[in-house]
Order: C-alpha cells, then sequence, then structure tokens
C-alpha cells in the first residue's frame, strides 16, 4: 500500500536534497583568501561577527577595525558585504579569524596592478621621507617615491633633506612604476607623471590652436646653422 507524501514534506525532502547536494561543493575557507562576507553583528567596542556561506561565522577583531579609515569604519552596517581577507581558518579556540582591512588591500593592490598597466596618473599624499627618497599613502596602501623619480627634489646633503622636510602632506601627481604584492612593494614616480602630463598638455594645446591665432611661449633650446 503506498501512502502519498504531503506537499509539507515533499518541500522537506527537496530542502534536505539541497542541502545535501550543497555539502559536496562546499569548499573551506583557506588561509589568504578573499571571501565577500555579510555583516551579522556589529559591536564598535568589540569584534564584529560575519557570514561568509561557510560552515561557521568568521570573526574580525576589534583590532583590525582600528586600522580603517574612520568614515569607513562608521558607514559599516549589519546585512552589509565587504570583502575579508582570511587570516586563520581555525585558531586554537577553532575559531574563523577574518580581515576586513586586508580585505580591502586586495582590492587596492588589484587597482594598483591595473595602473600599472594603464599609465594613469593619480595622486598620493607624502607621509614621511628616508635616505631614498619620500613615503607615500595612496588608498590603504604605503608607497614609495625614488628621490631620482621626485621632480621637487634635485639638490644633494643637507639642502636635499630641508626639501624633503617640505614635502610633508604634500600631495604629488604619479605614474605607478612597479607593484609587488608578495614584497608589498609599491613604486610611483612623479617624474613619468610630469611627462604624461606635458605630453597631454602639448596635445591640447595643438588640438586647439587655429591659424592666426597669437599665444606666448617660452625658449627651451635654439640650434645655430652654420653654411662653410
Amino acid at each position: 500500500m503506498s501512502v502519498e507524501k504531503t506537499e509539507r514534506e515533499k518541500k522537506l525532502d527537496a530542502e534536505f536534497l539541497e542541502l545535501l547536494e550543497g555539502s559536496f561543493d562546499y569548499t573551506p575557507p583557506e588561509r589568504g583568501e578573499i571571501r565577500n562576507a555579510t555583516i551579522l553583528q556589529l559591536d564598535p567596542r568589540g569584534d564584529v561577527i560575519v557570514d561568509l556561506s561557510a560552515k561557521q561565522d568568521g570573526i574580525v577583531p576589534a583590532q583590525d577595525l582600528d586600522r580603517l579609515d574612520p568614515e569607513f569604519r562608521s558607514r559599516l552596517a549589519v546585512g552589509e558585504t565587504v570583502p575579508v581577507y582570511i587570516m586563520n581558518p581555525r585558531d586554537n579556540d577553532g575559531n574563523l579569524i577574518v580581515s576586513i582591512n586586508q580585505g580591502l588591500q586586495q582590492y587596492d593592490w588589484e587597482s594598483a596592478k591595473a595602473l600599472l598597466e594603464n599609465e594613469e596618473v593619480v595622486e598620493v599624499t607624502v607621509t614621511g621621507h628616508n635616505r631614498g627618497g619620500v613615503l607615500v599613502r595612496w588608498k590603504r596602501l604605503e608607497g614609495f617615491i625614488p628621490t631620482s623619480h621626485l621632480v621637487t627634489v634635485g639638490i644633494g646633503g643637507n639642502d636635499r633633506r630641508d626639501s624633503l622636510n617640505t614635502l610633508s602632506n604634500r600631495v604629488l601627481g604619479v605614474k605607478v612604476i612597479e607593484v609587488d604584492q608578495e614584497r608589498r612593494r609599491l613604486i610611483f614616480s612623479e617624474r613619468e607623471a610630469q611627462k604624461e602630463w606635458r605630453q597631454q598638455q602639448k596635445a591640447r594645446l595643438l588640438s586647439e590652436l587655429m591659424e592666426g591665432d597669437v599665444v606666448t611661449g617660452t625658449v627651451t633650446g635654439f640650434q645655430i646653422a652654420v653654411r662653410l
């Protein structure tokens, strides 16, 4: 004698089958991986709990939130999706530890690689200097401009150090010339950006010039022709 299943039983069977099939496709989080996560619990004074579609929720330590830009941190809300970096798939207490800060930095590294390819000019802020050049910040990453790639500093000795000091907090137009994420090397060039800017200005000027226009200019060199 066959017993026909009710609609509720059919629904439960379908849900169980879906869960069973999903378990075979499950990929556990791995250290160094970037995943999108949904904020489940937000406590500005403590840890943040996020859902990574894993078998357990992730924990964002309070120290990681302290590294975020204050404005960005203030906009975090329950239900929002954020990128997270898997720091430890299972710590000593069995917790899944993730980082929002490093997840966001991964986006910036990808953007830096794109800038290296398309040679776009961007702005960076000078945060300090050392013997080799100036330290800069671009988005959430720390970068470096070698002295040989600075336009505004070309002198030596104490005068050069004084000049480097005057660059503190200055915003400079630069181009990316090297990206090495594994070594955390992000190198910029102000000199290359100046070349690009001059070429763009020259192209713009030439496109706007009309026959009969009167313009002013600066002599940058001359040649002498001698007939023998």
